[in-house]
């Protein structure tokens, strides 16, 4: 990619909407949109001879948005040339999301329109921009590190409000910016060690033996307090979250610990007993799920401890992958648990569990597995069989649940800035164990060489080709 290229796409949506965003960025972008953007107040039909009009975008360094017309040029279309209305951000210098100068006409959200200014534009000396190519020069311009780059696509792919606060946070630098303070503590260390070599004639200490094994071993207690968060962000992102949901005493609790082949949750007669959502890892047989257990369903208007529990168990619901819909038949009038699962049922597909099925029941003779996603299932804590069953049943059902690019993006980021932290601790193990030793400050500056180099590997400032090609080619065109 030449990042001298004046480059353009389309950034919005690809769908039929009222607004549509056109992007531009590279040098040439005030030459290139001149030609077929007017602001308010200059002339509204370029030159006979196809050159810049005379009145040129503001150049100063402030983004502004101007009002004006974009006259498009599309050969082969029934309206070989035609004008509509539009609003121009431009950002003339580098104090752009890119750092260079930018543009973004906002136009009617029209697909045929958006095509056209995009092929007025290439026409004009721009080039259609390739996949994740603006984040790309963004990265290379110094304004976002790959850990950052890599959060806007999770910010795109996100389909769960976690999801979007967890590429949020990350590119708001949760995971750089303390990579980033212990690099910068690392270059300090090796500063030290490096002029204590440079006048090792002259017995000059610039920093000893015991004050250098302390700061190290404080910096591996960092490493490892940030490799749990990385180990544990992922850990949740990656697992199907599967929530059990149902009146009270409909036996979610008692299936919870039956799922988890443990007591890890109160089990009482008493209703609102579970008022906290509680939560834990199931291995369903080669596919682990996050299982919560919820608090009954219930209806409070008050501020009172069991109102509280039924805002986290909504909460829950918008987070959930899998609903598990527990009746009790012996208690629970069909109307009831119909009407309940009429307002489950848009969160999350839903698969109804008559529990308690050691017990004489009347199930509904008139069930239609059409009714829940998922259909229905008898299950009671004393037949360990019917446990099993729905193992297999969430197993299946999970396993052929489309989910898409789901935290793809930020799994993809998790794994790559472990690897890079996990060599770096190996690195610092074998530095403290030099400082130990009392080996050559050669070698503990070499081993510290190494740990700064895959630190700086987690912000993509020591990177390959390969790498870029492999996270930017994942982008959409116009981001």
């Amino acid at each position: 990619m030449d990042v001298d290229d004046t480059i353009v796409a389309i950034s919005s949506a690809d769908a039929p909407a009222v607004r549509g965003i056109v992007r531009l960025s590279g040098p040439r972008t005030n030459a290139v949109l001149s030609q077929f953007f007017f602001p308010i107040g200059t002339d509204r039909e370029p030159p006979a001879n196809g050159s810049c009009p005379a009145t040129k975008l503001p150049t100063n360094g402030r983004a502004v948005r101007l009002p004006g017309t974009c006259r498009l040029h599309v050969e082969g279309s029934p309206l070989d040339s035609y004008s509509i209305d539009a609003h121009c951000l431009w950002w003339p210098s580098t104090r752009s999301y890119t750092g260079q100068p930018s543009a973004e006409l906002h136009v009617v959200g029209s697909l045929p329109i958006l095509a056209g200014l995009v092929e007025t534009a290439i026409a004009c000396g721009a080039r259609l921009a390739r996949p994740g190519e603006f984040t790309l020069r963004a990265f290379l311009a110094g304004k976002l590190d790959l850990a950052q780059a890599e959060a806007v696509l999770g910010v795109i792919e996100a389909q769960t409000p976690e999801e979007l606060h967890a590429a949020l946070a990350q590119l708001a630098g949760n995971l750089s910016h303390p990579v980033r303070h212990l690099r910068d503590e690392m270059i300090e260390l090796l500063a030290h060690l490096e002029a204590g070599l440079d006048f090792v004639e002259e017995d000059i200490e610039f920093i000893s033996a015991e004050t250098l094994h302390g700061r190290l071993q404080a910096i591996d207690h960092q490493l490892a307090s940030l490799l749990q968060q990385i180990e544990s962000r992922g850990h949740r992102l990656s697992e199907p979250r599967v929530v059990l949901v149902g009146y009270p005493n409909a036996g979610k609790s008692s299936l919870f610990n039956a799922l988890l082949g443990r007591p890890h949750a109160i089990v009482s007669d008493r209703a609102g007993t579970t008022r906290d959502a509680v939560s834990s890892s199931v291995d369903l047989g080669g596919l682990r799920i996050e299982c919560i257990d919820t608090a009954g369903w219930e209806e409070w208007q008050d501020d009172s401890p069991r109102a509280v529990a039924q805002q986290h168990l909504r909460i829950q619901l918008q987070r959930a992958d899998w609903l598990l819909l527990c009746v009790d038949p012996q208690q629970v009038p069909p109307t009831a648990w119909q009407a309940l699962l009429a307002e489950v049922q848009p969160f999350a597909p839903v698969t109804v569990l008559w529990t308690k099925a050691d017990q004489p029941a009347h199930l509904p003779d008139a069930w239609e597995s059409g009714q829940a996603t998922g259909g229905a299932l008898e299950v009671s804590i004393h037949r360990p069989e019917t446990i099993e069953t729905l193992k297999q049943h969430l197993r299946q059902a999970l396993s052929n649940s489309t989910q898409g690019p789901r935290s793809s993006a930020l799994l993809s980021t998790l794994t790559r800035c472990h690897a890079e932290l996990i060599a770096a601790r190996q690195a610092l193990h074998s530095a403290i164990a030099s400082v130990n030793l009392g080996a050559a400050d050669e070698l503990v500056a070499a081993d510290l060489r190494w740990v700064i180099d895959r630190l700086a590997g987690v912000m993509g400032e020591v990177h390959s080709e390969d790498i870029l090609d492999n996270i930017f080619s994942r982008f959409c065109i116009g981001k």
